[in-house]
C-alpha cells in the first residue's frame, strides 16, 4: 500500500521513508539544465524556522526564501487536504495556524 494513502498514522520507519523525498527530488533534478533554479526549494522545503525540519536541520534565514515559501504552501495544503485518516481543516483555521507558526519579528 502506498504510504501517502495509508489509513492511520505512519510508523517511525514509514515516516523515515517519507522524509527522504526532498533528497530524492533533488537527485531527480540533477543534471537538468534548469535544476539550479529550483534545487534549493526542492531540497529544503521541509526545513523549519526552529531548525527541527529536515533534511538538513536548517533554521531561520539559513533556509532560502523560495524553500520557505514552498514550505508554507506545502503545510497549508497538508492541513486543508482530505486524508484517509482525517478531514481537511477549514481554510480560515489553517490560515490562523500558519500565522501562529511564523516566527515573531522584532519591532
Amino acid at each position: 500500500m502506498p504510504l501517502l494513502g495509508k489509513p492511520g498514522r505512519l510508523t517511525e520507519a514509514e515516516y523515515e521513508v517519507i522524509r527522504t523525498h526532498p533528497r530524492v527530488g533533488s537527485r531527480m533534478l540533477a543534471g537538468h539544465h534548469l535544476a539550479s533554479l529550483v534545487d534549493a526549494a526542492v531540497l529544503m522545503h521541509h526545513e523549519t524556522p526552529n531548525g527541527k525540519g529536515y533534511p538538513l536541520g536548517l533554521a531561520g534565514n539559513d533556509i532560502p526564501i523560495d524553500a520557505r515559501i514552498i514550505g508554507v504552501c506545502n503545510a497549508f495544503d497538508a492541513m486543508t487536504s482530505l486524508r484517509p485518516y482525517r478531514k481537511g481543516m477549514p481554510h480560515d483555521r489553517a490560515t490562523n495556524a500558519t500565522w501562529r507558526s511564523m516566527p515573531q519579528r522584532p519591532g
